[in-house]
């Protein structure tokens, strides 16, 4: 899904390996606590790279980050529910 909508294998490997040495630290910050937030299953994550985070990510930028996350396991959990997908057709279209 990632390739067709034009990311890189690249990008693809980086984010899967989540080396620190492949991304800005605020931008790996960022995506290693989405990781975490994401495997304790939208509950609050705990531990060094949460304190990390809250020290080096603005309140107002976790904030919006903290929304998106929400929005995107929603919307993840809204494509399993009701859409379909068919065969040849972009999981998510509507139509």
């Amino acid at each position: 899904m990632g390739r067709k909508k034009g990311i890189s294998k690249g990008e693809i490997a980086n984010i899967y390996t989540l080396n620190q040495k492949d991304f800005d630290y605020t931008e790996w910050l960022i995506l290693k606590y989405a990781r975490e937030w994401t495997l304790v299953k939208g509950k609050n994550p705990s531990g060094d790279i949460v304190s990390e985070y809250e020290t080096v990510v603005s309140s107002e930028l976790r904030r919006y980050i903290d929304k998106l996350l929400r929005m995107m396991i929603f919307a993840n959990y809204f494509g399993n529910k009701f859409l379909r997908r068919k065969k040849g057709h972009d999981a998510c279209s509507l139509n």
